[in-house]
Parts: C-alpha cells; structure tokens; sequence
C-alpha cells in the first residue's frame, strides 16, 4: 500500500476577505414617489456586493426584479436596483466584500428619490457617510437654505450600541434620540 502525505499550509480564502459596508438612508416609497440605488464597479476586477434593504420598521426587504440581494458585479458595470417596498421609507445597507487586504472598496453607489409634486418632478439625492468610529457631519447652511423638513438620519448597521449628540444653531430643533424634541 502507497500512502502520500503531502503537506502544507492553506489559509483559508475568507480570512484574507472584508467587509466594506455603507449604509444609503431615507429613501422613500409610494404613489407620488421612488427611489433608485445605482452601483457602480469603478476597478478592473469583479466584485461581489449585498445589498440588504430595511423597511422603517427594521424589517428585510428584498430586491425589485431579483431573485437575492447578493451581486456579482463585472468591471465597469453599472447596476440601478430598487427596493421591494410600496408605500413604505427604507434604507439600505450595500455591503462590498474587499477580496484581498492589499485591495481597496472600489464601488461608486449612489442613490436618489424622485417625487411627483402636481405638475413638478422633484428629485433628491440619497448621500453616504461612511461608517467610522467617531463619524461628524455637518450641512452647508446655504445647501438647507429656505427648504423646511431637511432630515439627518442616524443609522446604527453594527450590532454594537451608540450613543449620539448633535449641535444646532438658529433656533433649529433637533431631536435628543429619545422621542423628544429639544430647541
């Protein structure tokens, strides 16, 4: 009987993988309204994508037209997807798996709600803040200027707590994270 031991070291292809992972806010369902994620490979290598909608209430939600919120993007390729949402504001966590750590994220995403007020087609960007530790963001006064219900929406994607605070100016409101309003 031959027996052959071959031996050697393998490191297992998903310790060398991570995650990079973005959440896209606010973006609204209904008769008068629909948003759309776009996303966009901008490197010349595939890269795998999930995309993991959320109603308001937490709830997953699907994607429009597919059979999985898992993509498999080409190099180059742009993908508009929608949320399997009616009547309803959700949100979207786009989760790029980075295969290598020599590689960075190399994917472009973007979002918009589009509106139908009477005769007027309004349309609304859906910005991301990446995550990090200890994130700030702050608005251009001039960008909110004379426009009423601008939102900042605080979207907690880990499974650890956070504790959050906001500085204010004018006499805006803001709320204090607990179902009040402060002024």
């Amino acid at each position: 009987m031959l027996c052959l031991l071959l031996w050697g070291v393998s490191i297992p292809a998903a310790a060398q993988e991570r995650a990079f992972s973005v959440v896209l806010p606010e973006m609204q369902y209904s008769h008068h309204c629909s948003s759309e994620i776009e996303l966009h490979n901008t490197s010349p290598r595939f890269v795998d994508v999930d995309v993991i909608g959320r109603k308001s209430t937490g709830a997953i939600v699907g994607l429009r037209d597919r059979k999985t919120n898992r993509l498999r993007l080409s190099p180059g390729e742009r993908v508009p997807l929608r949320l399997e949402v009616q009547n309803e504001i959700a949100w979207a966590q786009i989760v790029e798996t980075v295969p290598h750590p020599r590689l960075q994220p190399v994917l472009a995403i973007s979002g918009f709600t589009e509106c139908l007020n009477g005769n007027e087609r309004l349309s609304e960007p859906r910005e991301i803040a990446s995550p990090s530790s200890n994130p700030h963001f702050s608005l251009d006064p001039a960008s909110v200027s004379g426009r009423t219900g601008t939102v900042l929406l605080i979207i907690n994607a880990s499974a650890a707590h956070v504790s959050w605070s906001a500085c204010y100016s004018a006499g805006t409101e803001v709320s204090n994270g607990k179902g009040e309003m402060t002024a």
